[in-house]
């Protein structure tokens, strides 16, 4: 899976008020609903965390961002259950290999 999302996600807990910072990289989005017949699909990449903050209360995320056209922006929705959004991630889009990248017999890149 390429690496879309950039920056910080921070939110605050409830219950204390306690900001969070959770950097990109330690978030691992996976895309699903790939309609591969369409010729310019929608793209959704979906994140799911769940944490103790330290003052013991429960925070469960489900983050989802959409991709339309192919390299653009479109939404996204999250909820946090146990917190409050602070900020979101930022997007990048690029088509770069990544980590489940490989040559085929043809040496071309996939991924």
């Amino acid at each position: 899976m390429k690496d879309m999302a950039t920056g910080i996600f921070s939110f605050s807990c409830n219950a204390c008020s306690q900001r969070h910072d959770i950097p990109a990289e330690d978030a691992e989005f996976h895309r699903i609903d790939e309609d591969e017949d369409i010729e310019d699909p929608e793209h959704t990449y979906t994140w799911h965390h769940t944490m103790e903050c330290v003052c013991q209360h429960h925070i469960e995320i489900d983050y989802e961002v959409w991709e339309y056209p192919k390299g653009e922006f479109s939404n996204s929705q999250i909820e946090i259950e146990g917190g409050t959004l602070i900020e979101e991630f930022g997007y990048d889009f690029t088509e770069t290999p990544d980590e489940d990248a490989f040559d085929d017999d043809d040496g071309d890149l996939e991924w």
